[in-house]
């Protein structure tokens, strides 16, 4: 996925690219299409809109979509509790727009938290999207029998979940119910039967509401709402009637999910991905969503086009490398397909040269590509990386000049200047945490003796991975430096999955300390970073933005 700013719209958009390892999966590259052309033929302002669909020149197809630039209700939700009101009031419109994907003869299969997006608008409100159909599904096709469950544990239908046997809209009005329960409660259901209704866990719920819900989270699916319409319309009462109260207490959002659910993560077939990984996704091979799949690369292509992460080798000692996505530019060409009145249906593919096309400037999209969490679509970093070929290996420079180090686990990687070495005789971390197993960390340095000290003019990073979600980040007294240095004002801190603060220590002769406490969106891991500066400029977002974890 790539963020790029659309010089005939004027606007920044995301621009969707199919890895290039996966050109030839004709499966995947089915589903890729089916996406777009779902999107684009429901050109409705309660779905990411699709703009274009094109091909690149070595076969890629890609497609440019709206960009949502408020985040995610997955974002919304972890940062405060949502009155019941506004619950409701999110609820029933992520429903009409489901109604709007079913009536096109389409299921979602997918609806949670992370796929419902926020984008700005111009008058200064903002608009709620659904997004990610990767999962979705033709009614036509939806009847037969799946020979693998696909979705997302605690919000997917019994359906879904069990081999065998079709499915038809009310798989959608489940994870609707599923979705308006999260945010009523902070938490997912849970596999049915579903057993507690919403006040069970926020006292302060309507009767009214758990009715409702509850409804949805049949397990038959006889006895749940025929429609996403019908589930919206019988929120429109509750909602009038709450809307003007105040929020009833309920438990914070940070919460964690049932046992054995993540908040928001999908379930995938191991025997396909290669393993487990951070992003646990259940899915037929034939139809699932490729983002589980190993990052594609293929030959590389020209100037000016889309990369993606160079080729890597599997072994047994590394089944999931650290891989550097790579662009030569920040601006690149795409040929685009723009329907004439005599054209073909919207959303076809058009191959070869184009008489037009549109310039996608990269506006500066930070994201990782590791193991399952990269994704088939070719997830890149648009940050002026570059890419040798040097004795079969890859080496990887950047304009800024910094340099990946991993650690020995090989779980935590990010950036540093060349001159901070990887401190291989400290690799793990000062404290005790309960992750039942040593915490690996990673330190990089010319002096490690002198990094810690922090009066002295040696500069350098540490970060320490943790699954003890319970730890204090940074750990009491570790991450105080006032008996040599001033503390500065805390900001936030949020790129891709990790948010947290960075708290400046300003000690004298340029010496700067930046402790970093970071936790992850989905509840699985947290990060204490330290990076020391010694001078400008301040690369300490640049480390941060680099991080990329794995295992």
């Amino acid at each position: 996925m790539w963020l790029a700013h659309d010089e005939v719209l004027d606007a920044q958009v995301a621009v969707k690219v199919l890895a290039g390892g996966l050109i030839d999966d004709l499966d995947v590259r089915s589903r890729f299409l089916e996406e777009a052309k779902i999107l684009r033929r429901a050109d409705s302002e309660r779905l990411v809109r699709v703009h274009d669909i094109g091909e690149l020149a070595d076969g890629r197809p890609y497609f440019v979509m709206s960009y949502a630039d408020l985040g995610t209700l997955a974002d919304r939700m972890r940062d405060r509790d949502l009155p019941v009101a506004e619950a409701l009031r999110l609820a029933t419109e992520v429903a009409r727009g489901v109604e709007v994907i079913n009536r096109l003869g389409v299921i979602h299969r997918d609806l949670k938290p992370s796929n419902v997006l926020f984008q700005s608008t111009t008058d200064g409100g903002e608009r709620l999207l659904i997004a990610d159909l990767g999962l979705a599904k033709a009614l036509a096709h939806a009847s037969g029998a799946f020979t693998l469950p696909v979705g997302t544990p605690g919000y997917m239908s019994p359906e879904q979940a069990r081999f065998g046997g079709g499915l038809d809209v009310r798989a959608d009005v489940y994870g609707l119910g599923a979705l308006t329960y999260h945010l009523l409660t902070g938490r997912a259901p849970g596999t049915a039967p579903v057993a507690a209704p919403p006040s069970a866990l926020r006292p302060g719920v309507p009767p009214a509401v758990d009715e409702i819900v509850m409804r949805a989270l049949e397990a038959d699916r006889e006895r749940r709402w025929p429609t996403a319409e019908a589930f919206a319309a019988a929120l429109a009462g509750p909602l009038s009637q709450v809307s003007g109260r105040h929020r009833a207490p309920g438990p914070a959002y940070g919460d964690r999910a049932p046992a054995g659910f993540d908040d928001d993560s999908t379930v995938r077939d191991p025997t396909v991905s290669g393993g487990p990984g951070f992003d646990h996704t259940v899915a037929d091979p034939t139809t699932a969503d490729p983002s589980f799949r190993p990052g594609g690369h293929g030959p590389p292509p020209g100037d000016g086009t889309v990369r993606v992460p160079p080729p890597y080798e599997r072994t047994a000692q590394n089944p999931r490398p650290y891989v550097e996505s790579s662009v030569d530019a920040t601006r690149v060409d795409l040929p685009v397909y723009r329907p004439e009145p005599d054209a073909a249906p919207a959303g076809e593919v058009r191959t070869g040269d184009t008489t037009r096309g549109r310039v996608l400037v990269a506006a500066g999209l930070a994201a990782v590509l590791v193991g399952c969490g990269g994704g088939a679509y070719g997830i890149a970093r648009l940050t002026g990386v570059k890419a040798t070929q040097s004795a079969g290996k890859d080496q990887t420079t950047t304009d800024d000049g910094l340099v990946p180090v991993t650690d020995t686990t090989g779980r935590l990687s990010l950036r540093v200047p060349p001159s901070w070495k990887l401190q291989r005789d400290h690799s793990h971390w000062p404290v005790q945490v309960s992750d039942g197993a040593t915490a690996p960390a990673l330190r990089a340095t010319p002096d490690y003796a002198q990094f810690v000290r922090d009066d002295a003019r040696v500069p350098g990073v540490f970060a320490g991975l943790t699954h003890d979600l319970n730890v204090r980040l940074p750990p009491a007294g570790l991450g105080d430096h006032s008996a040599k240095c001033t503390r500065g004002t805390s900001r936030a801190y949020r790129h891709g999955s990790l948010s947290g603060r960075i708290t400046p220590w300003t000690c004298g002769d340029s010496i700067t300390v930046n402790e970093v406490g970071l936790r992850d969106s989905g509840g699985r891991f947290a990060l204490w970073v330290r990076v020391k500066l010694t001078g400008p400029p301040d690369i300490t977002r640049t480390i941060l933005d680099s991080i990329q974890t794995k295992g």
